[in-house]
């Protein structure tokens, strides 16, 4: 098994979408690779142009499937940093569709993990199926993953 890193931007959203700050898009198109073929490997998919602050906080996070992602076997979604790959949204199936609430009201799995400083990066991870999935599998699938995040240097600005 191996780790393969691609990535998607993160966007910021207006504000009138509060409470969420950030959106990230991801397809399969963004994760099936013909070169990924070995089965049970995992995805990073690296969140660019993030636009964070120095320092930070995730007070939420909700993956929404808006078409189920295909493949061989099971297909897993982790949401964290770099550091805490699963810190705020824990393992949970992308074959169907919907929101993927893993946590009661969307806070992050453990409480150590939601502060981040700017050399952290949000990041998603889709694990493969070891016996029979494969990245280069991945047929369809479309989601979108909302943030809540607070930004510790804006909101401290003046005091």
């Amino acid at each position: 098994m191996a780790n393969q890193t691609t990535t998607v931007p993160i966007e910021r959203l207006p504000q009138n979408q509060a409470p969420w700050t950030h959106i990230a898009h991801i397809q399969a198109t963004d994760v099936n690779t013909s070169t990924w073929t070995n089965a049970g490997d995992t995805i990073d998919v690296e969140f660019t142009g993030q636009d964070l602050a120095n320092e930070f906080v995730v007070l939420r996070a909700v993956p929404y499937v808006l078409t189920a992602f295909a493949g061989s076997g099971t297909l897993l979604l982790e949401v964290g940093t770099d550091g805490d790959p699963n810190n705020f949204v824990t393992s949970t199936s992308i074959t169907t569709a919907g929101p993927k609430v893993t946590q009661q009201g969307a806070v992050p799995a453990t409480l150590v993990g939601s502060f981040g400083s700017a050399g952290d990066d949000l990041m998603a991870r889709i694990t493969t199926e070891a016996a029979s999935g494969a990245p280069s599998h991945i047929t369809a699938g479309d989601m979108k993953i909302l943030f809540e995040i607070l930004d510790l240097d804006k909101a401290t600005k003046g005091y």
